[in-house]
């Protein structure tokens, strides 16, 4: 269980919370947190952001994760390698 900004309690079963997107939105503004929630900001923005999502489910389908996923990648080595799987 963990508590957003708004007080609401969710529930999830994820091995690490690293890996949930969050967004917490306002009228004005909006907050996001981590990696995958790039993409939701993208998409907040009206942008892409399912260039992040692709690039994150091609670099981890590889195996490349990180100690809390069970493997043994850096969280360096993992946003480098995602990066890597950006096309500009």
């Amino acid at each position: 269980m963990f508590k957003n900004l708004f007080g609401n309690y969710r529930s999830f079963h994820a091995r690490s919370i690293g890996i949930v997107p969050s967004g917490n939105y306002g009228d004005d503004i909006a907050l996001f947190e981590p990696i995958l929630s790039g993409a939701m900001l993208l998409d907040y923005l009206n942008l892409n952001g399912q260039i992040i999502w692709e690039a994150v489910k091609s670099y981890v389908r590889k195996g490349n994760l990180t100690p809390d996923l069970g493997g043994t990648a850096m969280t360096k080595d993992v946003v480098e390698g995602i990066i890597g799987k950006i096309e500009y």
